[in-house]
């Protein structure tokens, strides 16, 4: 469950304004140890961005149009997105991403992430 002290969406936010995108949905917000979040959050990305997920032996780059699996761990020890990922295809539980919409990781709240539209 998100804290509801946890800045993570508030700042989420202000990353899609800034970055001029509206946001859409947002994924796991709050800390990236939440055992709610860890539990239940899976992801199948079809990637056109360049994004590192994990650290230590399990990192791995997604390289464009690459298909990322992340379970549950690697979710929530994404380490960097090298740029905006525009989402071709993703699955985020039992729901569909729509074509074109932008995954962003939120720096500060590490694991915490945000679906947004570009504008």
């Amino acid at each position: 469950m998100t804290d509801p002290a946890d800045p993570g969406p508030a700042l989420l936010r202000e990353i899609a304004v800034a970055s001029g995108h509206l946001i859409e949905r947002v994924i796991a917000p709050g800390r990236t140890w939440s055992p709610d979040v860890n539990a239940t959050v899976h992801v199948l990305v079809v990637l056109s961005g360049t994004a590192r997920f994990g650290c230590g032996p399990d990192r791995h780059v997604a390289a464009p149009r690459a298909i990322v699996t992340v379970g549950p761990w690697t979710f929530a020890t994404v380490e960097a997105v090298d740029e905006p990922v525009r989402v071709l295809e993703a699955v985020v539980g039992e729901a569909t991403v729509p074509v074109g919409d932008v995954l962003l990781p939120h720096a500060g709240v590490f694991g915490s992430y945000g679906i947004f539209r570009s504008l």
